[in-house]
């Protein structure tokens, strides 16, 4: 499995989560296009590597000349359910703000739906997490580690007043999380990065298992305040699980009386819920019935999250549960120039060494849409580019 470590020492910002990401080797191109690709006009990326304290790291600076009012939930996952982004991508920035507005909405003693997101609905908040779910995608990270979280201390600025640190939002996003004040006065925790953290590390209590070291980066934020020196170290390794053998659990289930129609809807719900594959295979019942046998394999971690999808979305009142392992052979996601642009892709090493690259599915239907090729030659096209051209560079 691969993971990465925060070094939260002086907090966590999603800017310089991007940034370190960036500084660790994800593709700034991909994080310059992502105003044109979220169809955000008057927006322009400058990424500028700097020095702080001696420590080379990256900045990440978002210019606006035409930022919109405040939206709403609704007008943010609009934008992203729009943009030119991997679906995977677009899931898990939308479970991001949904979950921003579902404890802002506790806090006002509403809905979600009717929560006026403020800052966080800026083009830069939404540039800056759609950007952070992509090179953790990007490197394929599959959970993150955070040490003790510094929040600092006394009152933070907003244009309007002074507000107790760490936010009201933002200590919200925090429960279940080790935090201390210090070591400045000042705020050194966003919501936005609070939001990020706890969307792939549920607290920081669990140990950090040995890993081999595969890239770090830094990521710098804007000026820092009262010695603040406002960088954020994040280390990317692979576990040992992710280079042969890793544990998974199979949840089986058997159903006769569910409409067929909902099969599809089930087997996506369940993989939006963090399962690793779902299929599913007919069956003769006893008293021979036709029926179904849903397969789903995740990784315990999500475990309870799916058997709440299988018991709300299906007729089924019970499943079985089974322990397995397998073994996975080393692969990474990034993205690759083509005779059709940026695609991406995956790329698969043997247990000789040898390495191949796929394109995603979603990617060679997108292309083939929009040139109006069969399906089939566009992805024959990429195999082949992407396989056997020596030109093409990742």
């Amino acid at each position: 499995m691969n993971i990465a470590h925060f070094d939260c020492s002086y907090g966590i910002s999603c800017g310089r989560i991007l940034g370190a990401f960036v500084n660790a080797g994800f593709d700034k191109e991909i994080v310059s296009s992502l105003p044109e690709r979220l169809n955000l006009k008057d927006v322009n990326i400058e990424i500028n590597h700097i020095f702080v304290n001696d420590i080379p790291a990256t900045e990440i600076k978002i210019k606006n000349s035409n930022e919109p009012d405040n939206l709403t939930l609704t007008g943010v996952l609009g934008i992203i359910e729009a943009a030119d982004i991997l679906p995977q991508v677009k899931n898990k920035a939308k479970e991001i703000f949904q979950h921003i507005a579902e404890v802002k909405s506790l806090l006002l003693k509403t809905t979600p739906d009717k929560v006026d997101l403020g800052e966080l609905s800026s083009y830069r908040n939404i540039i800056e997490i759609v950007g952070t779910v992509e090179a953790l995608a990007g490197f394929g990270i599959e959970k993150v580690y955070t040490n003790k979280i510094r929040v600092g201390s006394g009152a933070g600025d907003t244009p309007d007043d002074k507000y107790p640190v760490p936010k009201p939002l933002t200590a919200n996003l925090l429960k279940g999380f080790i935090i201390q004040n210090g070591p400045v006065e000042g705020e050194l925790v966003t919501s936005a990065g609070a939001a990020v953290l706890c969307a792939y590390a549920k607290n920081n209590l669990e140990p950090v298992p040995g890993y081999k070291l595969t890239a770090t980066g830094y990521g710098s934020g804007t000026s820092g305040k009262n010695g603040n020196i406002n960088i954020l170290q994040v280390m990317i390794g692979e576990t040992k699980d992710s280079q042969g053998n890793h544990h998974n659990m199979l949840i089986e289930f058997n159903v006769d009386d569910m409409n067929p129609q909902m099969v599809p809807y089930l087997i996506e719900k369940t993989m939006e819920a963090g399962a690793s594959d779902a299929f599913v295979t007919p069956v003769i019942m006893k008293k021979g019935r036709p029926g179904y046998l849903f397969s789903i394999v995740c990784c315990s971690s999500k475990e309870k999250e799916i058997l709440r999808v299988i018991f709300r979305e299906s007729t089924t009142i019970g499943v079985r549960k089974i322990k397995a392992s397998g073994t996975k052979l080393k692969h990474r996601k990034f993205e690759a120039e083509t005779s059709f642009g940026q695609v991406s892709v995956k790329e698969i090493t043997g247990e000789d060494g040898n390495k191949r690259l796929v394109p995603e599915f979603e990617e060679c239907k997108k292309i083939a849409e929009r040139e109006n090729w069969p399906l089939k030659k566009i992805n024959e096209q990429l195999l082949l580019e992407l396989n056997y051209k020596e030109n093409i560079t990742h």
